[in-house]
């Protein structure tokens, strides 16, 4: 969120449960959890083949879709286009571990492990929240 400071600046900061995060920031924290992910490629490469159908499963929700829970609120508050890069992962991951060929359409993927893509995820957060809080 941009807003002045009454003397001709402009913030770019945005303020969630009494935390200041900016701009570059956030970039900063997507890249964060970018590299904690990327290396999860060669292993799920290794193990789509080897474990039963279910453990993929458990292996996703335990080391990646956690890592992308964690900072959703804050992360998705940005521009889709910084998310490009952690939506592209996070599907290329989705296509690795369930052992599925690019062509495969992505909501599938999604709807195979029951879960939601990064920005409807945001919504999910949001909507919850707002709920919680009335």
């Amino acid at each position: 969120m941009s807003c002045s400071t009454g003397n001709g600046q402009v913030s770019k900061s945005l303020v969630l449960h009494g935390t200041a995060y900016s701009v570059g920031g956030l970039v900063d924290q997507i890249n964060h959890v970018y590299k904690k992910l990327i290396k999860y490629c060669s292993i799920f490469y290794k193990l789509r083949r080897i474990l039963p159908l279910k453990v993929p499963e458990q292996v996703y929700f335990a080391f990646v879709h956690s890592h992308i829970l964690y900072a959703v609120e804050i992360n998705a508050n940005t521009h889709k286009s910084y998310l490009d890069k952690l939506i592209k992962l996070n599907n290329k991951l989705f296509r690795i571990i369930q052992d599925q060929p690019r062509r495969t359409h992505i909501i599938e993927l999604y709807e195979n492990y029951s879960t939601l893509p990064v920005i409807l995820l945001h919504q999910q957060n949001l909507i919850l929240f707002a709920h919680n809080t009335l």
